[in-house]
This record gives structure tokens, sequence and C-alpha cells, in this order.
């Protein structure tokens, strides 16, 4: 799958660089360097980030680029469906390192992120817990520290 989907991910580069830039312009004004190949291959290696990352850009651009308050296009909740059908099977079913990998908690600080921006407050909560269960579990918060992830959860 990454060997397919890896020359593709160097033609979307340009979007992931502005969709970095949209979504998260506190990180660039302050000047925090921005790598997209970090932001891709996070999404060409993880199946549950492709899908759950391009139902957040595309339900961003809907809401604030088109001015769509309350619309989600048919592709991006296939996106956040098949994002979550496999989250959830790797929380299930998976191994305990992959339930509190990077990569899944990534997905789930995501899923937050939108419920948040969205005004879902119950449902943002519900992924903060399920977050804080699994930076519990990987021995707290301090062990992020200098890793692009400890950011992103204090944002």
């Amino acid at each position: 799958m990454v060997g397919v989907l890896f020359p593709l991910a160097y033609q979307i580069n340009p979007v992931s660089s502005l969709a970095m830039k949209v979504i998260y312009p506190l990180v660039v004004a302050i000047g925090f360097p921005v790598d997209t190949r970090d932001f891709l291959c996070a999404v060409v290696s993880d199946a549950a980030a492709l899908h759950v990352t391009a139902f957040t850009v595309q339900w961003f651009f809907d809401r604030i680029l088109r001015h769509r308050e309350n619309y989600c296009s048919p592709a991006s909740m296939l996106n956040l469906q098949k994002g979550l059908k496999i989250l959830r099977e790797r929380l299930l079913v998976g191994d305990e390192e992959s339930k509190t990998s990077d990569s899944t908690i990534s997905v789930v600080l995501k899923l937050a992120s939108a419920a948040h921006f969205h005004g879902d407050d119950s449902t943002s909560q519900q992924h903060m817990e399920g977050l804080r269960k699994m930076v519990r579990l990987r021995g707290g918060l301090h062990v992020f520290q200098g890793n692009k992830l400890f950011l992103e959860m204090l944002r």
C-alpha cells in the first residue's frame, strides 16, 4: 500500500503544505518548522490517518473556505466512516502497541479537534478522554516531549 500511494503523496505535497498552513496557522506563525514529509508519511503509512485526514481537510475547506456551515460532502463522510471503522478495529482487536501508537493518538487527536471545531463538545470530550487514557498507558505526557505530537496535544 505504501509503495502504491507514495508517488501520489509527492504529487499532493503542495496541497498538504497549504492544508498545514490553513489548519495550523499558529504553528506556522511562530516559525515552527512544518515538514510536510511527516504529514505525508503518517497519511501513507496508516489507513485510519489517511481517511480521517481526508475528512478533516475536506470538511474544514467546505466549512471555512466555501462557507457551508452545516455541510459535509458524501465523500468526506465516507472517509470519516472508513477512518472510524479502521480505528475502532484497531482499538478493539489490535495489539497493545498499536492501540497507543503515535499514529493512533494522532488520529484520535484529529477527531477531537474536528469535533471541537464543529462545536460538538460531548464528542470532543469523549475523544479527549480516550486520548488521556492512551497517554497514561504510554507513561504520561512527558514521554512525548520533543515529539511533534507533544505540541499537537498541548494545542
